[in-house]
């Protein structure tokens, strides 16, 4: 179970992070083709480590044309990938809904109400494998829609080291729960 785990964050953080990189990617093509080169190849990585091969080959081939030069082809065959990526993305945002959908509901919130304090506690001392420790625990069932999204931004910005952020999120579960 763990393998399937691991996978399903992996999957949900390239999916988190794939809008921005390939951002980055479109406005290195016409920087320059050495350093879209570079970042065309984190990418392709990045898409083969979650299964998504006929993306990464897509990936390698603009990788291939852009270390050749060909800035036309690349360019034209950029276009091509960027909405394929897209179409990918909006995919597998669905997958990833439809798997949340999947959570047990709570019974009530006291599960939540007594490790919201001591995730908040492990995160104000940077223990971050802690914190997602506890996070991961509360993130197995569903607490409602808004608590859910929450406590999931919650745990991929502890991942992330965005402890500030991980903080921000928890306080507005904190305010739900007071309401």
């Amino acid at each position: 179970m763990g393998g399937v785990s691991v996978y399903r964050n992996v999957f949900s953080l390239t999916v988190m992070l794939l809008p921005e990189r390939i951002l980055k990617l479109k406005s290195k093509i016409d920087e320059n083709l050495e350093n879209y080169s570079i970042e065309i190849h984190g990418i392709k990585g990045v898409l083969l480590n979650i299964g998504a091969y006929s993306l990464s080959d897509a990936a390698k081939e603009l990788e291939n044309l852009s270390k050749r030069g060909d800035y036309e082809k690349c360019k034209e065959c950029h276009a091509a990938f960027e909405s394929e990526i897209n179409n990918f993305l909006r995919l597998a945002e669905g997958l990833l809904e439809s798997a949340r959908g999947e959570k047990q509901k709570a019974e009530n919130g006291e599960a939540l109400e007594a490790g919201l304090p001591r995730v908040i506690r492990f995160i104000k001392d940077f223990d971050g494998a802690a914190a997602t420790a506890q996070l991961k625990n509360l993130c197995e069932v569903s607490y409602g829609e808004e608590i859910d999204t929450l406590l999931e931004g919650a745990q991929n910005a502890v991942k992330l080291f965005n402890f500030k952020g991980a903080l921000e999120l928890l306080t507005k579960i904190d305010e739900v729960l007071r309401i």
